[in-house]
């Protein structure tokens, strides 16, 4: 292969290792809402206590997605706007 073509399919690499970010940081917010959702809905201690520690589990992994895409200078505009928050919203926990 010529050089540009392995300058072509690194870029696809890198575009879809963009997008795969994207689409984690989503997961995440959306397993985050869940997760929201089980902690308000739940009655028994022991339940409440799994539902604060997966939502901090979810919190750390959103935070560390949030700032690989930081480093990788990602500029899709509801991503972009969240960079300003280093957290996701509380819980209430």
């Amino acid at each position: 292969m010529s050089g540009c073509a392995w300058k072509s399919l690194a870029g696809n690499k890198e575009e879809d290792g963009r997008k795969q970010l994207l689409a984690d940081i989503r997961a995440v917010c959306r397993q985050m809402e869940a997760a929201r959702a089980r902690f308000e809905l739940e009655e028994d201690p022991l339940l409440i206590e799994a539902s604060i520690y997966e939502l901090e589990s979810l919190k750390a992994r959103y935070s560390y997605l949030i700032k690989l895409a930081k480093r990788q200078k990602i500029a899709d505009a509801p991503i972009a706007a969240i960079y300003g928050a280093q957290k996701p919203q509380e819980a209430g926990v």
